[in-house]
């Protein structure tokens, strides 16, 4: 005997939903406001925090290229140790081919400009420093240091300092023989 079911199919699920009043994006007040909380809001948070991690980045490694660079020397400290932290700066006598001065004003020529630290550089000045690519030249305004910063940085890149020989004599050649006490095989 097989016993007849108590519901049928149809009366399974049945919903009363009419589509009609129902919407995606509506735009009554309180749909425009969820739309830009949950939407733009959220983008506009986003490139706000952007810009200012690429400022903070940039503020940060100015910092630390500050605290690499060492001694905190500028005009107002030690005229050596200006010059010492002005060579440090623009990478090392290597990176120098010429010192003139103008006034208050020191031209460095200069080889590479990706071996110059503008930060520590900035910090010794008066001024903001100006580059010319073709020619290669940094002007920095030194104040009343330039015409001795120029004097010291023009003999040190002579290498009057350094440079007591020219040539540095090489050892006599050895001979080189077969030894005594070894029997050759």
């Amino acid at each position: 005997m097989i016993l007849p079911a108590l519901t049928e199919i149809s009366n399974l699920y049945t919903p009363d939903i009419n589509m009609m009043t129902s919407h995606l994006i509506g735009f009554r007040k309180t749909h425009l406001y969820l739309f830009l909380f949950a939407f733009i809001f959220p983008v506009f948070y986003v490139l706000i925090s952007i810009m200012f991690k690429k400022e903070r980045t940039q503020v940060i490694k100015q910092r630390k290229s500050l605290i690499k660079a060492g001694t905190g020397a500028n005009n107002k400290n030690s005229p050596d140790l200006s010059v010492i932290a002005i060579l440090r700066s623009i990478g090392g006598l290597s990176n120098l081919r010429d010192v003139k001065r103008q006034g208050s004003t020191v031209f460095l020529h200069i080889n590479d400009i990706a071996f110059i630290n503008m930060p520590t550089l900035n910090t010794l000045t008066n001024k903001k420093i100006s580059y010319d690519r073709i020619k290669r030249v940094l002007s920095c305004d030194f104040g009343d240091n330039a015409a001795f910063f120029q004097k010291r940085l023009q003999l040190l890149n002579a290498n009057e300092f350094f440079m007591t020989e020219q040539e540095v004599p090489l050892t006599p050649a050895f001979a080189i023989k077969p030894m005594p006490h070894v029997k050759p095989l």
